[in-house]
C-alpha cells in the first residue's frame, strides 16, 4: 500500500507558498485593547425605544501583552443569567517561538484540572501555520493552504475528515463552503476602510477571539465587515471609533426568523 503522507505534506507546503502578505508593525501597549465588554439582549421582534429584552447573557476578555506587545493571555467571563454576576471560563495563555508566531496556546478551566491544548506548526518563515492539533479533545487535527484567494482548510477528527474553503476579494472574505465551492454563495457583502479589530490585539488570525457572525477565520481580512446576509437571517453592524481611529464601540443587530438579537460591544484601552 503506498503512503500518501509525503504527498500531502509537500501539496500543503507548495499551496502555502502561493500567498504572501506583508506584516505590519505590531502596534504600541497604548494602542491594543486591554478589555472586551459584550452584552447581548435578546427580542422577539425588531426592538423598540423601551422594549424590554426577553434574554440579557454578557462576555468579559481581559487581555494582557508581554514587553513584545504580543497576546500573553486572556480571561474569558460569562454570564446567562444577569449581567452583574460574572463567572470565569476559561484562561488562554500563549506561547511563541523564536520568530515571534504563536506555537501553542493553552487553555485552562477553573472547574477542571483539565488543560486544552493547540499546538501550531508552520513552514519556514511563513506566519501563517499549516498545522494545528488540538489535544487532547479528542486528537483534533486541522490543516491550512493558501491559495490565492481562497484558504483551505482540511480538519480531521476521531470519526470525521472534511473540508472548509474561505473565499476572499480584495482581501477580504466574502463566503465559505463545506467540501463543494459550487455551494459557495456571498455572505459578507459590505465591509468599511479601516483595519480589523483583531489587529488592535497584534493578531494575525480571526479564530482566536472573534464576534457575532464572524467566522473563525484562519486568516484575518484586511477590513471590517458591516453586512451580513444569509437565507436564514440577516445582521448591520456598526463602528464607532475614537479621536485616535481605535474602535471603541462595536453595535451589531442580528435578525432572525423567530427573533431579534442586539450584541453591544465596547472596547478599553
Amino acid at each position: 500500500m503506498k503512503n500518501y503522507a509525503p504527498m500531502l505534506v509537500l501539496g500543503m507546503f507548495v499551496l502555502s507558498a502561493c500567498i504572501k502578505h506583508p506584516e505590519e508593525l505590531p502596534l504600541p501597549k497604548p494602542f491594543l485593547i486591554k478589555r472586551i465588554v459584550q452584552v447581548l439582549e435578546t427580542f422577539r421582534r425588531t426592538p423598540k425605544p423601551g422594549d424590554t429584552p426577553t434574554q440579557l447573557s454578557k462576555w468579559i476578555w481581559e487581555l494582557e501583552y508581554n514587553n513584545n506587545c504580543q497576546l500573553r493571555l486572556f480571561r474569558f467571563y460569562t454570564s446567562f443569567i444577569d449581567t452583574i454576576k460574572m463567572r470565569l471560563s476559561s484562561t488562554h495563555i500563549f506561547l511563541y517561538d523564536s520568530q515571534d508566531r504563536i506555537k501553542e496556546i493553552r487553555t485552562q478551566y477553573p472547574e477542571s484540572s483539565r488543560i486544552g491544548r493547540q499546538i501550531f506548526s508552520y513552514h519556514g518563515n511563513e506566519k501563517l501555520p499549516f498545522l494545528e492539533e488540538t489535544v487532547p479533545a479528542g486528537d483534533y487535527i486541522q490543516g491550512y493552504a493558501y491559495r490565492g484567494d481562497t484558504v483551505l482548510s482540511l480538519f480531521i477528527l476521531p470519526d470525521l475528515t472534511d473540508t472548509l474553503g474561505y473565499i476572499y476579494k480584495n482581501g477580504n472574505i466574502t463566503s465559505w463552503y463545506l467540501r463543494d465551492p459550487r455551494g459557495a454563495s456571498i455572505i459578507y457583502d459590505k465591509y468599511d476602510n479601516n483595519p480589523p479589530i483583531q489587529k488592535f490585539m497584534n493578531l494575525s488570525r480571526g479564530d482566536i477571539i472573534s464576534f457575532p457572525d464572524e467566522a473563525r477565520l484562519p486568516r484575518l481580512s484586511r477590513n471590517n465587515w458591516t453586512r451580513y446576509n444569509t437565507v436564514y437571517f440577516h445582521s448591520d453592524r456598526h463602528i464607532r471609533y475614537n479621536e485616535l481611529s481605535l474602535p471603541v464601540f462595536l453595535y451589531t443587530l442580528q435578525r432572525l426568523p423567530q427573533q431579534v438579537n442586539r450584541f453591544s460591544t465596547r472596547f478599553e484601552y
